[in-house]
């Protein structure tokens, strides 16, 4: 996942609940661990949040004069912008190769419903599966073929980890 996708998760899910401005928006991402992980310059949070907005994933919902500051613009999650969230990390789960695909997706679970995902997720898990014995099959002799054969193994075994994990996440949705 692209760091401008994480940033646009993480602005998503803090107006996903009640109106919010940027800036606070900003300074949670900051001192957040995901913020830590992936630090961004204010310029370019706020070029997400522009986008979002003509995107109408968020609209403005208010503005808030202040006292001694200027005045905050309030943002909410648009019916668009929510059903674009809920896809962007159900569709992770459905083309994750590996559990690097679904790492920066990881801090998000709580919105998802957790079956589900663990659902898509097997589904995904099924069909490299598949791969695997069909490469197992195209019997072949080689270096490549041994390395492709066991990091697909791998992968496998962790992205079975990674559902047990989601199966136990704490506080996803059930629809």
């Amino acid at each position: 996942m692209k760091d401008t996708m994480l940033i646009r998760l993480y602005i998503l899910s803090r107006m996903l609940d009640a109106p919010t401005n940027p800036y606070r928006i900003f300074k949670e991402y900051q001192g957040s661990q995901t913020g830590r992980f992936q630090p961004i310059e204010e310029a370019k949070f706020y070029y997400n949040i522009d986008l979002l907005h003509k995107q109408d994933y968020i609209s403005q919902t208010s503005i808030v004069p202040g006292d001694n500051a200027p005045s905050k613009k309030m943002y909410a999650v648009t019916p668009k912008g929510r059903e674009f969230f809920e896809d962007a990390l159900y569709k992770r789960f459905a083309g994750a190769c590996s559990v690097d695909d679904l790492y920066l997706i990881f801090p998000f679970l709580e919105f998802v419903d957790t079956e589900k995902a663990r659902n898509i997720l097997g589904k995904r898990i099924a069909e490299l599966e598949r791969e695997l014995e069909n490469i197992l099959q195209a019997v072949c002799e080689s270096f490549i073929v041994e390395y492709a054969i066991e990091k697909r193994r791998f992968h496998l075994k962790y992205l079975k980890k990674a559902q047990e994990f989601i199966g136990q996440a704490q506080g996803g949705k059930n629809k």
